[in-house]
């Protein structure tokens, strides 16, 4: 799968939202969203849905505005927001691991 490439905007921007996740604050989803998508048992992923969460997330990063982005996500399928979602968090988790053994 290739690899997403960011500008530098687009960079300032993610580790902003990023930051902004890894201290609780997920300005991009509804509550719910966040507890639908982890409710239950994740089932592995097809590589159908992985290349459809790689173009959801290269389409998310290409939106300019937080607002885009958080419109963007709202309108995805629901079983595809889910995916974004634990997706996206997944990416948090590893930013914070970079960060904590930065420190080390």
């Amino acid at each position: 799968m290739e690899a997403i490439s960011l500008s530098q905007p687009q960079t300032v921007q993610i580790e902003y939202l990023l930051t902004q996740s890894i201290q609780g604050n997920h300005v991009l989803f509804q509550d719910h969203w966040i507890r639908d998508a982890f409710r239950g048992p994740v089932a592995k992923l097809t590589s159908l849905q992985i290349k459809r969460t790689h173009t959801h997330l290269n389409d998310f990063i290409s939106l300019e505005t937080i607002e885009q982005k958080m419109i963007y996500i709202e309108q995805l399928e629901i079983k595809d927001r889910n995916s974004f979602i634990r997706a996206y968090f997944n990416m948090v988790e590893n930013n914070l691991h970079e960060k904590v053994s930065g420190y080390h």
